[in-house]
């Protein structure tokens, strides 16, 4: 069976997040396993932004900070 894993490196992008969420959101498929995002260092509100996001919306995989 054929599985996918979706990976999303972030580096002070918080203001478009939210958008490339809603895109991976979207995309995603039967073969996607999972969405693993990587917050390289960042200072701006990245993380905050991210958690928000995911406690507001349904995400259909399971993730990983």
């Amino acid at each position: 069976m054929k599985s996918t894993s979706v990976v999303l490196t972030v580096h002070n992008k918080a203001a478009l997040l939210t958008r490339v969420l809603d895109g991976i959101k979207k995309n995603i498929s039967e073969y996607t396993k999972e969405l693993i995002m990587v917050f390289d260092g960042c200072t701006d509100n990245s993380i905050p932004l991210f958690k928000a996001y995911i406690r507001n919306n349904s995400f259909p995989v399971p993730y990983d900070v």
